[in-house]
């Protein structure tokens, strides 16, 4: 079977590789579009999302009309753009609209196939107009503003001239009397051409053309000065920006809406408008602002599509000068559509590559027949970027491609234009995926539509294909002469040439003779291994030419730049020196060990490593130092190291000697040196665009290999690697299962117990340090995990002075006293944390809090001292190791002077009222705790009914609380007697407010919330009382006693309840007013509705209709509320209703009887004040009295039917 006869597709049919946004006057064509639109899963999504939105937002506004497409070359961007504006616009081609056209595409099986069709048969509530172009190529694009490219755009399709002066001040105004058509029969016939010529260039045929003008529109126009007068004024005053061009489009759909009598929306689809951006944040900015402008102003009115190569982001940054945000710009498009290749590889599928039952069968048959061959043939070694498999299915389906050749292909052609410095996409350039692959299949080198299923396009078959478009014609005449150039050549010579070019910027892709192999096998049964042999001795041609180099294992297509470059950078490794080389491993950055830690005792202990000079990691008491290969290539030897290792300054320190390693200097070297030529090349503003690229491409691709092969080499080093500590050394042993790097970090281990020989004292690390200090210092005996980690507490629950912990920092206190030097608590945690010890610093901050909660030691911040545990300042400096850093410690003193008992004596006498009181530390402590306990009990019952009540309570009480709070939390009696002598002259002040606040809340707190709610209710209706009222003096003297908490004061309490009751009856007066008033009001309305009855002969309605139950209603209501705001709403409630039941009452009475005439009703004037009088109005209420009188008398005067003037 021939691979001709595989397929269901027409094969040699010609595809239209490009599908053009702006083309959409042949209907046959555009039908066509449609039916050859592959509808693939992610599409279906994406368009169900686009038209939902769309049809759910043609009756209502939105600012969300935006549509984003990207996608590399051939990916369908632009047949997709055209395609949603096909379907939103719903054109009828050849008798079928293309909904209905579009319906047949989606797939019945498909979970969106009921919703696709049901958005689609809604679109026909809408008329759209689209306006489609290629934004790139409009003559003047880039060099006009984007506003004035759009409105002539606009103007052309409303077959307008291309003079966008003229079109606005003639055409439209023409358009809109409905005499647009004669101007232009009048031009053609004036000028003697059809007017899509005249339309092109006005300018040229302007004298006939103003000519026309004058001849259609003679009442606006006697002569062509006066046109042309009119055209100079409007280009002189008028500004063609983005509101214009907005308002322009809206006013016109907002015509076309009157016109049609349903909704209509305009879309602008502007193709390769990433091309017309570039790099120019101007154009971008414009973009935006247009969008923004048509979305919040348009509010659904005006749809944008654009397409770009590059996705938004990579737009975004790659525009210069930029002056939004970019987040601004993203925000504004609600549709971001990126196409993949698995859209392109779908497409190419469904329109070139579907094979018949025949041909499935034949291909599977080859297929089985090679499978293992071909599933490692079929698929490129060691890429750093996943490749489709080669599975039965994927080879049938891509046959005669290889499945990797169709992803590989399209980032073939980019990076050929981005090394032209041509950018991914060339304007109008047919070179897609689908027009390559079939150009390869019907015009390849080999005959492949006769060949026998079995046969394979090779790789170099793409090079044939771009040739002539996309390969840089330097190089593409160097590729041609191969067999001239290269000694001994032959056409496989250059086949491997071109294979290798292709592949060049691809950094993915190993350029190892394996992977080439691969790209030039021929057949189903080829064998890699002896392609490999056959190309072997052909990259060595090429070598040998200076048309390949080899680069490590890979081999690379040198340009003329390429050799350049390779000659740079061995002249340059010529000139370094050992200096250089050890500087360059140190500047390579890389990963010498993938630890920082070393396990010990469960403890992962943090160790500082320094590789050669450079410091890896910081942390950490013991320090790793690891000499790289080049130390031994300098000479260094174990012996030195060892002598090194014995003295004190390197006590803490282990050595790494790493083993050798062939060329690892070379290594290097070449690393520094492409480095150095990359860097010069790149900085250099002489060099050509192809060598900055190639220096780039060097930096992505080849820098990266070398930079691993070093890393490789470092870690293969650490397997020989020797250990020295102390003088004497040991060989790494490095495990089956381990890497040289975890092999180490197991040996350091083993050093630990020797380094550190005081951990084991408090092996522990405290997992919630401040949780722990905190509890300690409340003396929380709960055994908690930490607790029982830093064994501070011996059998009865008591701070145990013995342990560990304790007994070292106090031994240590005691040292620095007795040479009278002060301790900081940075100097503990360096004394405790560091070798021999090693222990946790949450251990050690533990333990000082241990001290001070048992009285031993006082913690002195900014130079207090404090000492008590329930101080917050205190608790914050222990819990905070920067904090706890800069205090200073004191082991605390145990004598309090004689006269300091007995005047604290006194004063807990005067205190309490008691007598019978130690004169001792303890039992001056005790009583002033039991005191102090009693108050805060108080405190606390008064506070918790204070602030469920909102009552503020005075500053003396909140301190004296803090205070007794303060007594009860300190365990050293010292301390207590102290703190007695500190505050004595407060303490009477202190238990004063406690106790009268107290006092006030058992009388007065029933009173209190009564008054508060009066005052609250008061408040609500603050605008409705008298400023000089009694009411509002209330408030202000309640308001001014909650800010200066002076309420409960006696004199104050007694003037605000007399004041609350002078209030209250001040309210009861308005009420019983406004209540009256409505009461009126209710008569008022009785007699009117009966009058408004009896004047239209139908004295019965009255009683039929329900009005008179509604008024008696409303006078019951008038009492129903509670609260004083209430009550008031309910009486202005009433009034309105009054009001709407006598309109019902009126319209009832219209429809049943038609109303007097107007010329035939009686006239009523009423006097709103009397003549040569002012009627002054002061407060609110007396304007609602004026008002509800004059609005009775009007109502009163319409419902004897009478017309009422006001003077």
């Amino acid at each position: 079977m021939f691979i001709k006869e595989i397929f269901e597709t027409k094969i040699e049919e010609k595809i239209d590789p490009v599908i053009k946004v702006g083309e959409r006057e042949n209907d046959q064509k555009l039908a066509a579009e449609i039916g050859n639109f592959v509808v693939t899963p992610a599409l279906e999504q994406l368009l169900e999302e686009v038209l939902e939105h769309y049809t759910d937002t043609i009756l209502s506004a939105t600012d969300e009309t935006e549509v984003w497409i990207s996608g590399y070359f051939g990916s369908g961007k632009s047949h997709l753009a055209k395609i949603i504006s096909l379907l939103i616009e719903n054109r009828t081609l050849d008798g079928v609209p293309a909904t209905e056209r579009f319906k047949s595409r989606v797939p019945p099986s498909s979970q969106r196939h009921d919703a696709l069709i049901r958005h689609l048969s809604r679109i026909s509530q809408c008329n759209t107009n689209v306006l489609a172009f290629n934004l790139n190529t409009l003559i003047g694009s880039k060099d006009t503003p984007l506003p004035l490219v759009l409105l002539n755009q606009y103007y052309i399709s409303k077959g307008y001239s291309s003079n966008h002066i003229f079109a606005k001040v003639i055409e439209s105004e023409l358009d809109k009397m409905g005499k647009l058509d004669a101007l232009h029969s009048a031009a053609e016939r004036l000028i003697n051409k059809p007017w899509k010529d005249i339309q092109k260039n006005p300018g040229f045929y302007r004298k006939k053309l103003y000519a026309a003008v004058c001849e259609v529109a003679p009442d606006n126009f006697s002569t062509a000065e006066e046109v042309e007068s009119a055209l100079k004024s409007a280009e002189s005053g008028d500004l063609f920006n983005i509101q214009f061009l907005v308002s322009t489009l809206l006013a016109d759909l907002k015509a076309q809406e009157k016109r049609e009598k349903k909704p209509c929306r305009l879309m602008l689809v502007m193709d390769e408008t990433g091309q017309w951006i570039g790099d120019d944040g101007d154009r971008l900015h414009l973009l935006q602002a247009f969008v923004e402008e048509a979305g919040s102003r348009g509010q659904g009115k005006i749809w944008v599509t654009v397409t770009t190569h590059e996705d938004m982001s990579s737009i975004i940054r790659n525009a210069k000068g930029l002056k939004t945000d970019m987040k601004k710009i993203e925000a504004r498009f609600r549709f971001k559509i990126s196409l993949t290749t698995e859209n392109i590889e779908r497409v190419l599928e469904d329109r070139l590559l579907k094979k018949n039952v025949a041909g499935k069968k034949e291909i599977a048959s080859v297929y089985q027949a090679n499978a293992g061959v071909l599933r490692g043939m079929g698929q490129l070694e060691d890429t750093l970027q996943k490749l489709p498999d080669c599975t039965p299915e994927s080879f049938e389906k891509f046959y005669p491609f290889f499945p990797y050749h169709i992803h590989l292909i399209p980032d073939i052609v980019k990076s050929l234009r981005s090394a032209g410095g041509r950018g991914e996409q060339l304007s109008g350039s047919t070179r897609t995926l689908l027009a390559i692959t079939q150009d390869i299949i019907i015009n390849g080198r080999r005959k492949y539509l006769k060949a026998p299923v079995g046969d394979l396009v090779s790789f170099d078959e793409v090079y044939g294909n771009l040739e002539g478009s996309e390969v840089n014609p330097d190089v593409r005449k160097e590729l041609s002469r191969i067999t001239e150039r290269v000694s001994g050549a032959t056409e496989l010579t250059r086949r491997v040439a071109e294979v290798l070019y292709l592949i060049r910027e691809i950094g993915y892709i190993p350029k190892t003779p394996q992977n080439l192999a691969r790209l030039l096998v021929e057949r189903t049964d080829d064998d890699v291994a002896a392609i490999v042999r056959k190309i072997t001795p052909e990259l060595e041609k090429l070598q040998k030419a200076k048309i390949v180099a080899r680069i490590g294992d890979d081999y690379e297509f040198l340009t003329k730049e390429g050799r350049n470059f390779e000659e740079e950078v061995i002249e340059a490794m010529g000139s370094y020196r050992w200096q250089d080389v050890l500087k360059g491993i140190e500047d390579l950055d890389l990963k010498f060990v993938d630890f920082s830690t070393v396990p010990f005792m469960g403890w992962e202990c943090p160790v500082r490593i320094t590789y050669d000079t450079k410091e890896v990691t910081r942390d950490g008491d013991i320090r790793v130092q690891i000499y790289s290969p080049l130390e031994r290539l300098g000479g260094r030897q174990i012996a030195d190291i060892e002598e090194d290792s014995t003295h004190h300054t390197n006590e803490h320190t282990l050595f790494v000697l790493s083993g050798t390693v062939p060329k690892f200097d070379d290594q290097v070297k070449y690393y520094i040196a492409m480095k150095s030529v990359i860097d010069l090349w790149k900085g250099d503003p002489h060099k050509s665009t192809e060598a900055q690229q190639l220096a780039s491409n060097r930096e992505e691709n080849e820098l990266k290999k070398q930079r691993n092969k070093i890393q490789e080499s470092v870690s293969e080093s650490l397997r020989q690697a020797q250990i020295i500590f102390k003088g004497s050394s040991r060989s790494l042993a490095v495990k089956k299962d381990q890497t040289p790097s975890q092999a180490l970090r197991a040996e350091l281990a083993q050093f630990m117990p020797g380094i550190y020989t005081k951990y084991e004292k408090v092996p522990y690390r405290v997992q919630k340090e401040q949780n722990l200090i905190v509890d300690i210092l409340k003396g929380d005996h709960t055994l908690t995990a930490d607790m029982k980690g830093i064994k501070i507490y011996d059998k009865a629950g008591s701070i145990d002075k013995q342990s560990p912990l304790l007994f070292e920092i106090s031994a240590f206190m005691d040292s620095k006293r007795s040479i009278k030097e002060r301790v900081l608590g940075n100097d503990l945690i360096e004394k405790f944390s560091r070798p021999p010890y090693g222990w946790h610093q949450g251990a050690i901050r533990a333990g000082v809090a241990a001290l001070v909660r048992s009285g031993d030691m006082k913690v002195i911040i900014e130079k207090k001292p404090f000492t008590n545990p329930a101080d917050s300042s205190l608790q914050n400096a222990l819990k905070n190791s920067r904090d706890f850093n800069k205090v200073q410690l004191e082991m605390e003193e145990s004598e309090t002077d004689k006269t300091v008992l007995v005047d604290a004596r006194k004063v807990l006498i005067a205190l309490i009222g008691k007598r019978n009181i130690p004169e001792i530390p303890q039992g001056l402590s005790d009583a002033m705790k039991v005191f102090a306990e009693a108050q805060g009990k108080l405190a606390d019952e008064t506070m918790r009914w204070a602030n469920a009540a909102r009552l503020p309570l005075s500053k003396d009480f909140s301190e004296g609380k803090e205070a007794f709070e303060q007594f009860v939390g300190l365990s050293n009696p010292h301390h207590v007697i102290t703190e007695i002598m500190a505050v004595k002259e407060k303490l009477p002040g202190y238990v004063q407010a406690i106790g009268s606040s107290h006092t006030f809340t058992e009388k007065w707190g029933t009173a209190f919330t009564e008054m508060r709610d009066f005052a609250h209710e008061l408040t609500a209706i603050q605008f409705r009382l008298d400023e000089n009222g009694r009411a509002l003096a209330f408030l202000k003297n309640w308001d001014t006693a909650l800010a200066q908490t002076t309420i409960m004061q006696d004199d104050v309490w007694k003037t605000l309840q007399q004041s609350r009751n002078t209030a209250q009856m001040e309210i009861t007066e308005l009420v019983s007013q406004l209540k009256a008033e409505a009461d009126a009001e209710i008569t008022a309305a009785e007699q009117t509705i009966q009058q408004l009855f009896t004047n239209a002969d139908m004295p019965g309605k009255y009683h039929e209709n329900g009005a008179k139950k509604t008024l008696e209603n409303l006078k019951t209501e008038l009492d129903a509320g509670t609260g004083i705001a209430a009550t008031i709403n309910n009486v202005e409630q009433v009034k309105r209703r009054i009001a709407q039941l006598i309109s019902t009452v009126q319209d009832e009475i219209a429809k049943i009887k038609p109303p007097v005439a107007a010329e035939k009703r009686q006239k009523e004037r009423i006097k709103i004040v009397a003549s040569g009088k002012t009627q002054t109005i002061k407060t609110e209420m007396e304007w609602n009295s004026f008002r509800d009188s004059l609005d009775k008398k009007v109502k009163t005067a319409l419902g004897q039917n009478k017309t009422v003037e006001l003077e």
